[in-house]
């Protein structure tokens, strides 16, 4: 499932984390090419996208939560590439995004993210949040963020592979 919001219509994030946790937008640094996050490897290859120019705009990070110290939420925030040719120019994807089972239904995906469209508004952007159409939970968050569904599609394989594949929308409903 293809979701989608434009900036114009991102809504101000008066959300707030309780005690104990903390926020950051996470930008790649030659030093330090992966933030420290359970899953590394898809974080590695968009870094690496990113340092060879390979996104289509420079505006690649993570949106992470932590409590006293240790990651409880991410959500990658990526450029348009090979995978979303769907997007356009200055566009950008809002995930994947994981929470800590135990951090779930406390609002803090729904505040990172919120934090995130914040960070990255710009004039005529649009938001991309692609979604399994069985996944009810991401797609109620996507609903509660204000993004409307604009079509349904696959992820076809490119090469005989799902990992180089390509996000594909093959109903548009908006």
């Amino acid at each position: 499932m293809f979701y989608i919001l434009k900036s114009k219509c991102v809504k101000h994030n008066d959300a707030i984390l309780s005690d104990g946790y903390s926020f950051e937008i996470w930008k790649p640094k030659i030093c330090k090419l992966i933030p420290n996050v359970p899953v590394k490897w898809p974080f590695f290859i968009w870094s690496v996208l990113h340092y060879l120019r390979l996104f289509k705009n420079p505006n690649y990070g993570v949106s992470i939560v932590y409590q006293d110290g240790k990651i409880v939420h991410y959500c990658a925030i990526l450029p348009k590439f090979f995978r979303t040719t769907f997007m356009s120019t200055n566009d950008l994807e809002i995930g994947p995004c994981w929470t800590h089972v135990e951090h779930r239904r406390k609002g803090i995906a729904t505040y990172a993210i919120r934090k995130a469209l914040e960070t990255y508004k710009e004039h005529d952007r649009r938001f991309w949040y692609v979604v399994r159409e069985d996944n009810h939970v991401s797609r109620q968050l996507a609903e509660k963020l204000s993004f409307t569904l604009y079509g349904k599609g696959v992820k076809k394989k490119k090469f005989w592979s799902r990992i180089i594949g390509t996000f594909v929308i093959e109903e548009k409903y908006s």
